[in-house]
């Protein structure tokens, strides 16, 4: 399987079991789809999209765990999800999302 680094997940306690009884470190849990996340960790369908997403988003070596967490909350659950559409476009949303302006470097994340 191949590794990939600096990913952050936020786990329960029985998720990071069900990690280690399976074998599986966070470096290669984007080595799975969300459909065997959900059977591997043993959670609801959502979560395991939610965990694949945030291990996809923090593949950009911009984005962080909380922006990660931002674009999920916005409902993008990968980077395909935001290929073709307006950086700006998407920045605009995202400071009505988070109720606040951000950095002009969070439109160039979008980007």
């Amino acid at each position: 399987m191949k590794s990939r680094a600096n990913i952050k997940l936020e786990l329960s306690k029985e998720e990071k079991e069900s990690m280690r009884k399976n074998k599986v470190k966070l470096s290669e849990i984007l080595d799975f789809s969300a459909d065997e996340i959900e059977i591997l960790l043993n959670v609801s369908e959502s979560r395991a999209r939610e965990i694949h997403a945030l291990a996809d988003f923090q593949q950009v070596p911009s984005i962080g765990i909380n922006f990660a967490k931002d674009l999920i909350s916005m409902g993008f659950y990968s980077i395909d999800d935001l290929l073709g559409k307006d950086g700006a476009e998407l920045t605009d949303l995202h400071e009505k999302h988070i109720g606040y302006k951000t950095d002009p470097c969070v439109e160039d994340q979008f980007r």
